[in-house]
């Protein structure tokens, strides 16, 4: 068994901007990372779908490491309504899994109610369009 801990501490005092959210006092045991993900190929018939992986482990947070969706456009920057159809097929569509993923974690069902610490990340080139 390997523990690792992993210590956090974020001052606001120097900060001039408001706070996106309150980070809860949790202890994350489990940690899992993602990126790259890309609706058109995870809604593929006859293929895993990776966030039921994920929420077998049960994870205590979700990090996203950029990337977080992929716009159907092959070059340049894509349109604004593109992105958000993106954004918003990964938190509707079932078929996708993700949207399972969240509810399941905020579910009082046995075996269920994970994210405890919720889900974070950063956000690059693909998460705005270019």
């Amino acid at each position: 068994t390997i523990t690792i801990t992993i210590t956090i501490t974020i001052t606001m005092s120097e900060c001039k901007t408001k706070v996106d959210a309150e980070y809860p006092d949790v202890t994350a045991k489990v940690l899992a990372f993602g990126s790259c993900h890309k609706n058109s190929k995870a809604a593929k018939r006859n293929q895993p779908i990776i966030w039921d992986a994920i929420s077998a482990l049960k994870p205590d947070a979700f990090l996203w490491a950029g990337d977080t969706i992929y716009t159907s456009q092959k070059s340049g920057i894509s349109p604004l309504d593109l992105i958000q159809e993106e954004y918003t097929q990964m938190a509707t569509n079932e078929t996708l899994g993700y949207s399972n993923f969240i509810s399941n974690s905020n579910s009082k069902k046995k075996g269920h109610g994970y994210l405890k610490g919720g889900v974070h990340g950063t956000w690059d080139d693909h998460d705005y369009g270019a």
